[in-house]
């Protein structure tokens, strides 16, 4: 069957129409005309699995990656990388005006300065001595031998680890997590999802600066400490085993640099930071106003931030620990300016609500998700906000994901 694919779902997936029901194609460029096999139909949609390129765009190019696309790790390797961030453009613009009914300009991407190997943490899935990926869709092993999105840096210590595990097989199946700074040099093995850890495990301690095993929530040092180090931005941070940060550093630095620049922070003002995490974006904004607050719901995390606070000399930065829908409408002092960074779910209502009780006269949304985002700025948008500036990052190259930063302003009556 054959269709003419015209546009992109948020999952990357190219969209024609058969019959003039809506077609999804993974692995399909809008502009392309494919040949395509029906695996599922609805009365409103189907979906259809690629089987010949009839007519292929000029953007499509041969994969870097043996293993792509059956890892599922990336969606866009068979795409230019110019022109994978002209698609991320249109995914961020479509979900806007789909969802929020948003139609202010959508910026070009901020493309990534490395679109290859630019990953400081890879988490592997382990089974006797196999390490790789989970299929796209299923919890089948896919032995890897090598990713090309992870940094060299961890490319080289996963080498060392498969020779390891030919050795010495894990019994039953795990995680294995490697974080490696390009910027500190400071690296990170984290087990988890083990029954137990040998004695020969130990021996892994020449492949990185600290080794942790997590069971039932508790972590044990094997080796070094339970935190690695990160520079990002002009600031040094400790990041413990579990918390989260950026994978992307370079991109990271771009969001720290988007904030500064667009956001009008002056000494007068007190800003607050929802979803915090290690401080990351508190500290480095800290310097501009004169209060950050910080608030994070993971304790690990906000340990770390007071701690980064204090190695980075920084004495005007308050962090709360608990939940943001919680703690936040509970923050008595007014507040100039709020930026949020949630998790892919966005924000809980009760955290918009809090915002627009708040009156700030600027909020930054950070968004790794743009159907969350988009529900969350549509809610902004009623209660009186307007977007200033949509400014998409490529944290993710070769995958459909992409980081967004929005400004939104009080509407002045």
């Amino acid at each position: 069957m054959q269709v003419k694919i015209h546009g992109i779902t948020h999952k990357g997936e190219g969209v024609g129409k058969n019959d003039g029901k809506a077609t999804f194609v993974p692995l399909a460029i809008p502009g392309e005309t494919v040949d395509i096999e029906i695996i599922q139909e609805r009365s409103r949609f189907a979906r259809g699995r690629l089987k010949r390129v009839l007519e292929p765009s000029p953007d499509r190019v041969e994969p870097e990656c043996p293993h792509f696309p059956a890892c599922g790790g990336c969606h866009f390797q068979h795409v230019h990388y110019p022109r994978q961030l002209e698609l991320k453009r249109q995914i961020v613009q479509d979900n806007l005006q789909r969802i929020a009914g948003i139609t202010e300009d959508v910026k070009p991407v901020v493309a990534s300065s490395k679109p290859w190997n630019y990953r400081n943490k890879v988490t592997w899935h382990v089974r006797g001595n196999e390490l790789g990926y989970y299929q796209e869709g299923s919890h089948e092993l896919l032995p890897i031998s090598a990713c090309q999105i992870i940094s060299k840096s961890i490319q080289a210590i996963s080498s060392e680890l498969r020779n390891f595990l030919n050795q010495h097989p894990m019994a039953g199946s795990g995680e294995i997590t490697l974080r490696f700074s390009d910027t500190t040099g400071d690296s990170m093995l984290v087990l988890s999802g083990f029954p137990n850890i040998p004695a020969a495990w130990q021996k892994l301690n020449s492949l990185t600066a600290s080794g942790v095993y997590i069971k039932n929530g508790q972590i044990r040092v094997l080796w070094g400490s339970e935190y690695w180090q990160e520079k990002l931005g002009i600031m040094n941070f400790m990041v413990p085993a579990t918390s989260f940060f950026q994978v992307n550093n370079s991109q990271a630095e771009q969001i720290i640099a988007c904030l500064s620049r667009v956001l009008p922070l002056n000494k007068d003002m007190h800003l607050v930071d929802l979803y915090c995490g290690v401080g990351a974006i508190t500290l480095n904004l800290a310097s501009q106003v004169k209060k950050v607050t910080g608030i994070e719901e993971f304790a690990p995390s906000i340990k770390y931030a007071r701690l980064n606070a204090e190695r980075n000399w920084i004495e005007n930065a308050d962090f709360h620990c608990g939940s943001c829908e919680i703690l936040f409408p509970e923050l008595s002092e007014p507040m100039d300016v709020i930026v949020v960074d949630p998790p892919r779910a966005g924000c809980h209502p009760d955290v918009i609500k809090a915002i627009v009780h708040q009156e700030p006269e600027h909020i930054a949304y950070v968004s790794c998700n743009p159907g969350t985002l988009a529900r969350d700025l549509g809610r902004l948008k009623e209660s009186g906000y307007t977007p200033t500036l949509i400014q998409p990052i490529d944290m993710f190259p070769q995958t459909y994901h992409v980081e967004c930063v929005v400004l939104m302003s009080r509407v002045k009556n």
